[in-house]
């Protein structure tokens, strides 16, 4: 079954073999095959009882148990059950500093379970049924950061103690996942593949950003999200001595709702609004000309005693420098928490068709070709809402997401901002291979070939939802890969000695990636972004493997 990106950390266990194909897929499997495939194949039910227990213990309290169990229940029907559940203990105490001590759990505890069912029904010899599901659940700490600098605990990046004070700090995903298989011989020459599956997580992930227990530094992010996927595969196959044949189509479905806070102090909001608002109280004559204005100063400091009435005059001065509410609040507001929040929700919509097809052209030369079209559509929207700092009459400026970036009425700007867009692309494959076995008579040589082929792959664009600059400026591209690759593999001395190298050129052009973007040289603040970028990539690789013993076996890869 398709696994979006945001599952594929589950646990992979009882696994049967890993298949790894480089280059565009697209005509052999299903969507988003643009550079390659990673096909992970678990173990069916057999019709032999088979079962096991085994732990494994290490530093820090880790434990792991895991199970398995295969139970035929008929001469037709076996079922095969796995379960994994893990734990281990924190790797950093949060003890903060001696001012500001940590709060929350230690850093970087791990608990998860996970669990695997499988029924595998043979009504007939032609006729294979595979119904599989997985469930997990996982509650652990979530990714840390570790402060090096004069705010943290330490500058040693190594240092055991460190400083978090985000209470709630947690990581908690509820998955599962069916699926149903059918494999059909026809005949002799034909068969016939199809697959539905289903998959839905919901994800609460709350983590320390600032890496400090100083609340002037404090910032924190929750990602919550659910999501669920419906994905569907057949294919048809015919194989003769000249020809093997495939032909298959895909769809998919998917709904995602994402809700993005980002939390701070007032603290942490006043120091963010001190950048830029005490340079102009300084050129008002507020501050001494001779005062040193730097990344720490901080209105409270300047303005410890001043009265609500002064503070909300301020707040009018500052809301008319930068042109949208900006809340300056006195020191008594201290402790304060409140959040800001982008509601992002999907729609996304996926088929392709695809055939690919192998000819026997001469008992030493092979040809292959493919084709496929795909067609994606997605919907996707923003939203934010109005925010306060606790009963504070004048809202706060915004840290990340401004809804003034859509360039909309104020009246408008907690509204529900929606967009949509579709792409297609044909691509496919061209391939050709040589057998060159017999054409050097040296005994060592078990076989040999040689191949060149030729491919293209295709990503479908899409939405970026952590910015409504992203609103305004559209969806990004889709990605296009073009693939060149040019190698030989053989075996020798008696097929124990194996080698396979490849010369290839890809160019993949709109490739689509993260980072942390600011959206000016002075923005304060970075936010994770898609960015694209065309890239080529020339290499050589040489794969070596030696079957020195029956029970022994070297392997080396450049």
């Amino acid at each position: 079954a398709y696994l979006p990106r945001a599952v594929t950390t589950i646990p992979f266990l009882d696994i049967n073999r890993v298949e790894v194909l480089k280059g565009p897929q697209g005509t052999l499997y299903g969507r988003n095959a643009t550079a390659g495939v990673v096909n992970m194949i678990p173990n069916r039910p057999e019709q032999e009882f088979d079962a096991f227990v085994r732990t494994r213990l290490g530093n820090d309290e880790l434990v792991e148990l895991e199970g398995m169990v295969n139970v035929p229940l008929t001469d037709t029907l076996a079922l095969r059950a796995n379960i994994v559940d893990f734990s281990k203990d924190a790797l950093f105490d949060n003890t903060g500093t001696a001012e500001n001590p940590g709060i929350g759990d230690d850093l970087r505890e791990r608990n998860y379970t996970f669990g695997r069912l499988a029924l595998q029904w043979d009504p007939t010899d032609d006729t294979r049924v595979l119904l599989a599901g997985d469930l997990e659940d996982r509650k652990e700490n979530t990714s840390y950061s570790i402060g090096v600098s004069e705010y943290a605990v330490s500058t040693d990046p190594f240092n055991d103690d460190v400083g978090n004070d985000v209470p709630d700090r947690d990581e908690e995903r509820d998955m599962y996942g069916v699926s149903l298989q059918v494999d059909h011989d026809l005949n002799d020459q034909m068969s016939l593949f199809g697959i539905v599956s289903y998959r839905d997580w919901d994800t609460f992930n709350k983590q320390d950003e600032d890496g400090t227990t100083a609340p002037r530094r404090y910032l924190d992010t929750n990602n919550i999200e659910d999501s669920d996927i419906l994905y569907t595969e057949v294919r048809f196959n015919f194989v003769n001595n000249d020809f093997d044949v495939i032909v298959g189509a895909n769809y998919s479905s998917e709904e995602v709702y994402q809700r993005t806070d980002i939390g701070v102090l007032a603290d942490s909001y006043m120091q963010f609004v001190s950048l830029e608002l005490l340079p102009f109280a300084q050129d008002a004559g507020l501050i001494p000309p001779d005062v040193e204005l730097d990344q720490d100063s901080h209105i409270w400091d300047f303005f410890a005693d001043a009265d609500d009435a002064t503070y909300l005059a301020f707040s009018e001065l500052a809301t008319s420098i930068t042109g949208s509410p900006t809340a300056v609040v006195p020191p008594s507001f201290a402790g304060t928490y409140f959040t800001e929040t982008m509601d992002n929700e999907g729609e996304f919509t996926n088929w392709g068709v695809f055939t690919d097809v192998t000819y026997q052209l001469l008992d030493t030369v092979r040809l292959i070709g493919g084709i496929r079209y795909s067609y994606d559509e997605k919907e996707y929207s923003w939203q934010t809402f109005e925010n306060n700092i606790g009963d504070w009459p004048v809202l706060p400026a915004r840290v990340a997401y401004d809804p003034s970036q859509t360039g909309s009425d104020p009246s408008e700007y907690f509204n529900k901002y929606k967009d949509d867009d579709d792409w297609s692309k044909t691509t496919g494959r061209v391939v050709d291979e040589w057998d060159f076995s017999d054409v050097f008579q040296w005994g060592f040589i078990d076989s040999a070939k040689t191949y060149a082929s030729f491919a293209t792959g295709y990503k479908s664009g899409g939405f970026d939802g952590q910015s409504f600059t992203a609103l305004v400026s559209g969806p990004f591209d889709p990605e296009d890969m073009t693939s060149y690759e040019w190698g030989q593999k053989g075996d020798f001395f008696d097929s124990r000695v194996r080698i396979e190298t490849a010369l290839y050129y890809q160019e993949l052009d709109g490739r689509q990636g993260s980072e942390e973007v600011k959206d000016s040289p002075d923005d304060q603040t970075a936010q994770p972004r898609v960015v694209t970028s065309d890239e080529e990539t020339t290499g050589f690789e040489i794969r070596a493997q030696w079957q020195v013993l029956d029970t022994l076996r070297v392997m080396a890869l450049t």
